[in-house]
């Protein structure tokens, strides 16, 4: 209905001529509606994106063919100013670089360019809030056609969400030129430690990455980009004091500027850049990051396009960053997650082993700025069915304080991770994950009822039909194939968490490995 409500006031203009005002009443409807139109979920997308269509016709207007500007950047360690140009107007965002004075002494521009370099380039996609660009013209560095390859795809890859959510095309290229005169050279380690840095994001993933760099017997240290409570009780779990921090802010004329109502901030772009900086100076050999398989599966394909609210956490995001560090940035650093070979429903099962974090972590985004979870959000949601079958009441309750299962939201946005055809717009697993973690949950608690919709035979409605033997194979027991992770750490991960899963497996024989050919039904 808003559509066609739009379309109407598009046809009563004549000669295509728009009156005067026309765009801010035509904003005014599209608002109005957005807000009203109820649809299932792939429906609902379709419409606004169509309705969003109309909107960017005023906000952004055609031709796009704006160039983005990266200028460059200036040392003012421990900050780093990013200087980006739109026509004549400039944005400067800056990064701070928790290192001691005499480290960051020995950083200069001259010698250390292509760091510099990479740490501004994670900024490009955050300019797009300002227009979907054209191209990005780099005027600090002379890249050569295997740079400008790989940053047009990555720069693709980064928009695909954004460009989806704000009725854009996923798929239209962004073209990458250069005018400096300064190549990237890769720098050589002056010391490389066996010794790797570890991003924390403060949940699940993050304690359970630790965890397993000591069973392969990885040291490490920690690197949190602005840190808060969660990420420091995270840290303060693990037993490892040695942590470092990096924080950044965009420029606030790109949110003055903005034609778009939502844009990315490049988290896990810039934290990887700034975290090769710091593996630099203090000599780790590798950059490693909590991203599981399940990553790698995209909300949706477009025109052939995957749009991956998880971008910066798959595969092709670590190949993105080892091609570049090799060829351009740093040899002899590897990136990788030492999580990618298992699904998040095996990362909640790794998790039960390690309770020292069972207060500390914090997986819910809404909830992040008032350090609790919300309890009401599909990543909430999808975090508890993860966990439940692996960890006790108790547990649970010290984990969110409740039992979802109880709350009719949550049972809600369950069924629509084992049942929608489009993902939520989280950190979340597979349909085919969550459909097996609500199996395994119905078996463990079989006479669980609810005195509201959405019942327990909803939720066994879910499941039914489920080939959950195969399900189990290919989300429990698979390690799968992860090409970054070195070899001999490849081959103890795979023993050691051979190991884990059978103690889960003897402690609990009546709910995993096919014991239950259909969800336990009530009595």
């Amino acid at each position: 209905m808003a559509f066609v409500i739009i379309l109407v006031y598009l046809t009563e203009n004549k000669n295509g001529n728009w009156p005067v005002n026309s765009g801010s009443q035509i904003l005014k409807i599209i608002s109005i509606k957005e807000e009203t139109v109820e649809l299932p979920t792939a429906r609902s997308l379709f419409f606004k994106r169509n309705i969003k269509k109309v909107r960017n016709l005023f906000i952004d207007q055609w031709p796009r063919t704006k160039v983005l500007v990266f200028e460059g950047y200036q040392l003012k360690l421990p900050e780093v100013e990013i200087i980006y140009r739109v026509n004549d107007r400039r944005y400067i965002s800056v990064v701070s670089i928790d290192l001691q004075p005499e480290e960051l002494a020995s950083l200069n521009s001259d010698e250390h360019h292509p760091l510099f370099f990479n740490l501004g380039l994670a900024f490009a996609p955050s300019h797009f809030l300002i227009s979907d660009f054209a191209s990005v013209h780099c005027e600090c560095a002379n890249l050569n056609a295997d740079e400008i390859d790989l940053i047009e795809k990555q720069i693709l890859n980064s928009l695909t969400e954004f460009r989806y959510l704000n009725g854009l095309d996923p798929s239209r290229k962004v073209t990458v030129t250069s005018s400096g005169q300064i190549r990237l050279r890769p720098l050589q380690f002056p010391e490389a430690k066996e010794k790797a840095l570890l991003l924390n994001g403060g949940g699940k993933d993050s304690c359970v990455s630790a965890e397993l760099l000591k069973k392969v017997g990885l040291e490490f240290a920690w690197l949190s980009a602005h840190p808060n409570a969660a990420r420091d009780r995270v840290i303060q779990s693990s037993g490892v004091a040695e942590a470092y921090t990096v924080n950044f802010k965009r420029s606030p004329r790109v949110t003055e500027d903005a034609a778009y109502p939502w844009g990315l901030i490049p988290y896990l772009a810039a934290i990887t850049a700034a975290s090769l900086i710091v593996a630099y100076v203090k000599g780790f050999k590798y950059i490693v990051n909590g991203a599981e398989h399940s990553a790698d599966d995209p909300n949706l394909i477009f025109k052939g396009v995957p749009v991956n609210h998880q971008n910066g956490k798959t595969t092709a995001f670590d190949n993105f960053i080892n091609a570049m560090c090799q060829n351009s940035i740093l040899k002899g650093i590897t990136s990788f997650s030492i999580a990618r070979p298992f699904t998040d429903i095996r990362l909640a099962e790794m998790f039960s082993h390690f309770s020292q974090y069972n207060e500390s972590f914090l997986s819910c985004n809404d909830g992040m700025g008032r350090d609790q979870w919300c309890n009401k959000c599909h990543k909430c949601a999808f975090t508890y069915l993860a966990l439940y079958p692996f960890v006790g009441e108790s547990v649970r309750r010290d984990i969110f304080g409740e039992e979802l299962f109880e709350k009719p939201i949550i049972r809600k946005y369950i069924l629509e991770l084992t049942t929608d055809g489009v993902k939520p717009w989280e950190c979340v697993g597979t349909l085919d994950e969550c459909r097996l973690a609500l199996h395994y949950c119905l078996a463990k608690s079989p006479n669980m009822q609810f005195p509201e919709q959405p019942f327990r035979e909803e939720l066994e409605d879910a499941c039914r039909g489920f080939e959950f033997e195969a399900s189990y194979v290919e989300n429990v027991e698979t390690y799968h194939l992860a090409s970054n992770i070195p070899k001999h750490i490849d081959t103890r991960l795979r023993t050691e968490t051979a190991s884990m899963l059978e103690i889960t497996l003897s402690e609990n024989p009546d709910i995993f490995k096919g014991r239950h050919t259909q969800p336990a039904t009530a009595s």
